[in-house]
């Protein structure tokens, strides 16, 4: 009986390690809709989760990779009104969270996987504008913050909340910090006006914090971004300390970050300049890993890949949609 059960289990080990989970979340556009996407971290097996129609955008995993939170617009006359939604990692169970006439443009999770931060838009005439927590389970939505912000995350103690302000043409610009209560919002760096963050991201064990920077263009009294040669993709502790410059290429421009492989890599969607404007060219997926400093594209073919995500739990889903064996379970197996 016990030959049996190591066979067995030597089995399913094979078959786990074929079978390899499929990591990492993304959106892309094609067809003349946004929708929702997995893949290895090879960029093998990508599958098309979701069946949106208009914009399904800011997918991220729920911590330990069980459910996927999403935007969706829900008013089609003006795809301006965006609401926020949450269904299994296998595309099943999908619910609306929020109904209300308004533009959420970013989310993310609550380090306990019970709560999501999502903001309002302001370019459509919300009033309201600033950092919302919504409670998965209740459904209830209260505001913390009225400051309004483009990106933010989480940080992994659940104590801290990191931002952007959507004031991108200020003097000084920072990333900033908030308690996870919305109070004492403060400046966690502070860099010169020609310089532009976006896209931070706390490392999974919330002692660094990834992020990108941006130069700005400065003319005729007024700035833009974007322009060849001026994308870095930064990594700093978590106090601040001096930063960490990554070897990416800096005509590559960044559309979204994530940590990968555990801290030890960074997955981000981004677009060589140069090529921004030609049809035959989309944004694709990169992973970057910081001990070989070495680029990999994972990605090719028509479709934009926008907003990037990648599980750091203990469950992920099978590219084949089969349900994902456990090395817990192995173990038992093994020594009963």
């Amino acid at each position: 009986m016990r030959i049996l059960k190591i066979t067995l289990t030597i089995s399913l080990i094979l078959f786990f390690t074929a079978a390899v989970s499929a990591k990492i979340l993304f959106s892309s556009y094609q067809n003349r809709n946004t929708n929702i996407y997995i893949m290895s971290d090879n960029g093998s097996s990508i599958r098309q989760i979701s069946a949106l129609s208009g914009s399904g955008i800011t997918p991220r995993w729920s911590p330990n990779g069980q459910q996927i939170a999403f935007l969706q617009d829900t008013d089609p006359s003006t795809r301006s009104v965006r609401n926020l939604f949450i269904m299994n990692a296998d595309d099943t169970n999908v619910r609306q969270l929020t109904n209300q006439k308004v533009g959420f443009d970013r989310l993310a999770f609550s380090p306990d996987g019970k709560k999501l931060l999502v903001n309002r838009q302001i370019d459509i005439g919300e009033k309201n504008a600033g950092l919302y927590v919504v409670d998965i389970k209740t459904k209830n939505i209260t505001q913390i913050s009225d400051i309004r912000m483009f990106d933010f995350d989480w940080s992994p103690d659940g104590k801290e909340i990191i931002f952007l302000k959507t004031e991108w043409w200020i003097e000084n610009h920072n990333l900033w910090i908030m308690n996870a209560d919305g109070t004492n919002a403060r400046p966690w760096i502070r860099l010169n006006k020609t310089f532009y963050p976006s896209n931070p991201r706390w490392s999974p064990n919330g002692q660094r914090i990834l992020y990108t920077e941006t130069d700005l263009r400065f003319r005729n009294g007024g700035a833009s971004v974007g322009h060849a040669g001026t994308y870095r993709y930064m990594i700093r502790n978590a106090d601040g300390g001096a930063p960490r410059n990554l070897a990416i290429p800096k005509d590559i421009m960044p559309v979204s970050v994530a940590w990968m492989n555990r801290g030890r890599s960074v997955l981000f969607s981004a677009i060589k300049f140069s090529l921004r404007k030609d049809p035959n060219h989309f944004e694709q997926l990169y992973r970057y890993d910081i001990a070989t400093r070495k680029v990999r594209q994972l990605t090719d073919g028509p479709g934009d890949k926008w907003r990037v995500d990648w599980v750091h739990g203990a469950h992920a889903v099978s590219p084949a949609g089969k349900q994902s064996v456990r090395w817990g379970e192995l173990k038992k197996a093994y020594s009963d």
